[in-house]
């Protein structure tokens, strides 16, 4: 599981979009023990995750996992997105 960065937008739009070729049009790696893409460049976080359950709700499928192992990017802060807007994290 990818957590983009505040300045990541563009990325989360396009993997929102459905585009098949997404991975294509972005840098990601995999170093062999992660469980999925790392989008390197534009994650604030990654979490690899076991699958535990998928569940179909709707027209979506929703995947429950256990988390693995996290690597963080502490100098950037996370992309927020709620209400249909996108926001960033408020230094205090």
């Amino acid at each position: 599981m990818n957590l983009l960065h505040e300045h990541a937008r563009s990325t989360a739009e396009l993997f929102a979009s459905g585009d098949p070729d997404r991975f294509d049009q972005v840098a990601w790696w995999s170093d062999g023990e992660s469980s999925g893409p790392h989008l390197r460049r534009d994650a604030h976080a990654i979490a690899d995750c076991r699958v535990l359950m998928p569940l179909p709700v709707g027209d979506h499928m929703v995947v429950f996992g256990e988390i693995v192992r996290v690597s963080t990017r502490t100098e950037r802060r996370p992309l927020l997105y709620g209400l249909r807007r996108y926001g960033k994290w408020a230094v205090a």
